[in-house]
């Protein structure tokens, strides 16, 4: 195989090279090496002195590697332009045949804003728009990317240009106003043309059309979702999309205080759910947007201007609602789901009731083994839930908790009609009770219930 893929093949115009483009190994230049180095070290004189040694022009794949060392090293115009006369046509190596990368040349030349460097390839015949292939990306959009203001310019500046609203340039217009100066700039100046707007400098960056509450929430950018939702308003369908971004771990507080940047990204975060929430109060009737009004309301409860001013109206707006404790951000794991549920308890103990329910809670936070004063707090004070399509034939998860972990007393007591094990399929209770791993005295007060309850054939 090592000779089939290494065996020279004619070029199309006579020169010789292998299946990847590459100068083969009996034609090495010895001074390739010395090139690149020279480039890397920006040596000038050396690098002009090798290019002349050269007879023969690169290979399209070490033309291509040669001209990304020297974009990398920041090698002035002058010695670019003398890598691309010793180089074969621009069009054969703007993209390196065995490069899975999604930058060429000139998409590389725009991301690190060489204007100069992307003006030579253009007129050379280098690829205004996307190279070819989907997958690659356009040099307009590793501009943006790059905050590349010269290049975004220059490139607007091209006739031909596709000015096209792509995700990735919408995934760039996401990011507006969140504290990147160049890129606010790069989309101030793309503005016109692409968007048929021409703002000034001082005025907020113009958001597209297309750009929704959703793009900024994916990045974070929870001030750009409040401005979008002050100007255009909030569908009850599109808020629960972007309630679904909110992240579902709290910042972590250095010892009992939250610290400067963990209290930022919290104030945002309330600022951003209190916005959705007055412009579309029906996000309360869903699970979601009650979980993170508590927890914020929770971890935030140090900060009175926010708890009491921000997120205490919301607060009433649903006291005495069961608000369930799976999904509940941050909760997932025994101690986090115990911390919750006692903060929960101390801070709002007249606010919205904790639920669990009763198949799933076991995955939020029975991850071990429960102790029994653990099992009372949450039968003490948290509502079932039990729906519909609850599973049968097998027994809930957290009455498994119980079966397993919790006192006969315990157990007894979810007996009584209206409690946890009452609720329970007796056949699954009864496959419980043959367990002779089971906890014994549970077992036995189990099977006294059982039998009362049903008559089996022995």
């Amino acid at each position: 195989m090592s000779e089939i893929w290494n065996a020279p093949e004619l070029n199309l115009d006579g020169t010789m090279f292998d299946l990847f483009g590459r100068e083969p190994p009996s034609w090495y230049d010895e001074t390739l090496s010395r090139l690149e180095e020279a480039i890397r070290k920006r040596v000038y004189p050396t690098i002009y002195a090798l290019l002349r040694q050269r007879e023969e022009p690169f290979f399209p794949d070490t033309a291509f590697e040669v001209c990304m060392t020297a974009l990398d090293a920041g090698l002035n115009r002058r010695a670019f332009t003398a890598i691309l006369d010793h180089s074969p046509p621009l069009e054969r190596f703007l993209h390196k045949k065995s490069w899975s990368h999604e930058y060429g040349l000139v998409e590389k030349a725009a991301s690190m804003d060489r204007a100069d460097l992307l003006d030579l390839l253009l007129e050379r015949g280098g690829n205004v728009n996307r190279y070819r292939r989907p997958r690659y990306i356009s040099p307009l959009e590793a501009a943006m990317e790059g905050g590349a203001l010269r290049c975004v310019e220059r490139l607007l500046r091209e006739p031909e240009l596709d000015v096209a609203l792509t995700p990735r340039l919408l995934a760039c217009w996401s990011l507006a106003d969140s504290g990147m100066t160049m890129l606010d700039f790069c989309l101030q100046a793309a503005a016109p043309r692409l968007l048929g707007k021409d703002p000034t400098f001082r005025d907020p960056v113009p958001i597209p059309d297309q750009l929704t509450m959703v793009h900024a929430a994916r990045t974070g950018n929870w001030a750009l979702v409040r401005r979008i939702c002050r100007e255009r308003g909030v569908s009850l369908k599109e808020g629960k999309r972007v309630l679904k971004h909110f992240p579902d771990r709290i910042p972590e507080p250095e010892g009992e205080q939250l610290d400067e940047e963990n209290r930022k990204e919290l104030t945002e975060r309330v600022l951003t759910l209190d916005c959705l929430l007055a412009a579309c109060p029906q996000l309360l009737r869903g699970w979601r947007a009650c979980q993170l009004l508590v927890s914020y309301f929770l971890w935030c409860y140090e900060e009175a201007n926010l708890a009491e001013r921000v997120l205490g109206p919301w607060i009433q707006r649903i006291k005495g609602r069961k608000v369930p404790l799976r999904g509940f951000p941050d909760t997932v794991g025994n101690e986090a789901f115990f911390r919750t549920l006692r903060l929960w308890l101390e801070r709002l103990p007249y606010g919205p009731i904790p639920a669990v329910d009763r198949h799933t809670c076991v995955h939020e936070f029975l991850a071990g083994e429960t102790n029994p004063e653990e099992l009372e707090l949450v039968f003490q004070n948290c509502a079932m839930i039990q729906r519909r399509t609850d599973p049968q034939g097998i027994i809930s998860n957290l009455a498994l908790s119980l079966l397993l972990y919790g006192t006969p007393e315990q157990v007894e007591e979810q007996l009584q009609p209206g409690k946890l094990l009452a609720g329970e399929d007796p056949e699954a209770l009864l496959r419980f009770c043959v367990n002779k791993e089971h906890p014994r005295l549970n077992r036995v007060m189990l099977l006294a219930y059982v039998k009362k309850e049903v008559d089996y054939e022995l």
